[in-house]
């Protein structure tokens, strides 16, 4: 059985990869938008996941204006990863 070698664009980078070195991002109506493994990798170390000690640590949602505070970088409000980002965001930075 022959290998199909289709070439998809990263949502990320716009550069043309084989789309079995990519992941399946979701789609955006009718067009299916795929990641590089090196986008995602990128993505995945600017925010730390997990802290050794397991101690939950500050995050911040830049897409729904959401402060908590996770072990994870998934945002409890809009189940996203991508806008999740580090820090001590105060009330009044918010307004």
């Amino acid at each position: 059985m022959p290998v199909l070698r289709a070439q998809v664009t990263c949502c990320r980078c716009q550069r043309n990869v084989e789309r079995s070195q990519t992941l399946f991002v979701g789609s955006n109506g009718t067009e299916k938008q795929y990641e590089c493994f090196n986008c995602y990798k990128n993505k995945n170390n600017t925010v730390k996941h997990v802290d050794r000690s397991g101690e939950k640590i500050d995050l911040y949602c830049e897409r729904c204006n959401y402060k908590f505070k996770s072990r994870t970088n998934l945002c409890p409000y809009c189940s996203k990863t991508d806008k999740v980002t580090t820090g001590n965001i105060s009330v009044k930075d918010l307004l």
